[in-house]
């Protein structure tokens, strides 16, 4: 990553959810985990948080397809990391 004439000193730095829960993750736990790198790890360079689920699988697609129907089950937590 460049920055102007100059090269990053780190590389994009964040957490992922898969590291800690695998597909197991919820809203709770994810933003727990957003404000707590929030108040220790940003100052640091620590900005991203990744939910990462499971997302191949037969029976994950179709549970998928059938959330796209139906309202999106994070929108909340979304809506409640905008405010941090």
């Amino acid at each position: 990553m460049k920055m102007k004439d100059m090269i990053a000193l780190t590389p994009p730095m964040g957490w992922n959810s898969w590291d800690c829960f695998g597909n197991a993750v919820n809203e709770e736990q994810l933003l727990a985990n957003a404000l707590y790198m929030k108040e220790h790890l940003l100052p640091f360079g620590w900005e991203y948080v990744v939910c990462d689920i499971q997302w191949s699988g037969p029976a994950v697609i179709e549970k998928a397809w059938h959330l796209r129907e139906n309202a999106n089950p994070w929108r909340s937590l979304t809506l409640r990391m905008r405010r941090l």
